[in-house]
């Protein structure tokens, strides 16, 4: 069986579009008996995997047809990469540089883990999916985040699911009220 160099890259495309699909499943991982912070940990944990898993592929891209999948410096590319630079070097200057690379296992937001929110996003913004796996993309969105935000009704209704503890603030797999509600502005 021969596979073309189009084949290729198209079965590359499909790979890192079920990737980015599955990164937004993430949010629902939450092994509250495995993990001392159950709400950042894992997450973090698998959203870096997959992020690494798509750059690969994405490097295989680039090796197949550079000119396609470059980095192009468009305006939010050059603010990305200038706001990535400023992260350097602050986390190069700090005071404690160790910690403002990985940071604690609490927040897990050390400029390590802000890498691959780069990375994640030149992926994702240099991959041309076109506009029909746009689409899918978006309703695979939809689709993980409903089940957050259903979560987080059910949580209304009864207190005590998802370690809320009866809290009358809703968090849902998230564990943070005010996460929730970023992450459903971001969903409206």
């Amino acid at each position: 069986f021969f596979i073309t160099p189009l084949d290729m890259r198209k079965r590359l495309e499909l790979a890192v579009m079920v990737l980015l699909c599955a990164v937004f499943f993430v949010p629902l991982l939450v092994p509250y008996k495995t993990y001392i912070f159950p709400f950042i940990v894992p997450k973090v944990l698998w959203f870096r995997t997959l992020t690494i898993a798509m750059v690969a592929l994405y490097g295989l891209l680039l090796s197949l047809n550079y000119q396609r999948y470059k980095i192009r410096l468009t305006p939010i590319t050059v603010a990305v990469l200038a706001f990535l630079a400023s992260l350097v070097l602050s986390t190069i200057t700090s005071v404690d540089w160790y910690r403002s690379f990985w940071d604690g296992h609490e927040r897990m937001l050390g400029l390590f883990t802000l890498l691959h929110y780069v990375a994640f996003y030149v992926v994702i913004t240099h991959t041309p999916f076109g506009q029909a796996r746009w689409q899918w993309i978006t309703r695979w969105f939809m689709a993980g985040a409903s089940v957050v935000m259903l979560v987080g009704i059910q949580q209304k209704i009864d207190p005590t699911v998802l370690l809320n503890n009866g809290s009358d603030r809703v968090a849902g797999t998230l564990g943070n009220a005010i996460y929730l509600g970023g992450y459903g502005l971001f969903l409206i």
